[in-house]
């Protein structure tokens, strides 16, 4: 395997501090760069969960239902709960300004969990950091 180190500005970022360079070109293989416009709805609170999506740029709004809980910032990951608990989508989340993103389909987002123990934990504690908030 050849030594491939992520761009700085993403391995800064809080999801991907607690993996190693390998383990972050490895997600950021598995995953699809995605751009959404300002306004746009990447999860609909009720739907069941199709993909994960990391934020690498822009700012994400949550909403439950019509009011405002959070505003997220790059190297947070959204998606993530639905898939880990097959539950249905918690909140809305959509784009607050331009967005680029890493999208991580369900099946892809499994095999990371599965084959890095790093990445797993990393998601384990993003869901626990966001229920002991509320």
């Amino acid at each position: 395997m050849k030594n491939v180190s992520p761009p700085p500005e993403i391995a800064k970022l809080p999801l991907f501090r607690q993996l190693s360079a390998e383990e972050t070109a490895k997600v950021l293989r598995y995953g699809r760069r995605v751009t959404f416009p300002q306004g746009w709805p990447l999860i609909s609170e009720g739907t069941p969960g199709d993909a994960a999506y990391i934020l690498l740029e822009g700012q994400l709004t949550v909403w439950l239902g019509r009011e405002l809980v959070a505003t997220l910032d790059p190297g947070t990951i959204v998606g993530e709960t639905s898939l880990q608990q097959d539950t249905l989508r918690a909140a809305t989340v959509s784009a607050a300004t331009p967005v680029l993103a890493l999208r991580l389909s369900s099946r892809k987002f499994g095999r990371l969990v599965a084959k890095l123990p790093a990445f797993a934990r990393a998601v384990d504690e993003a869901i626990a950091g966001r229920t002991t908030r509320d």
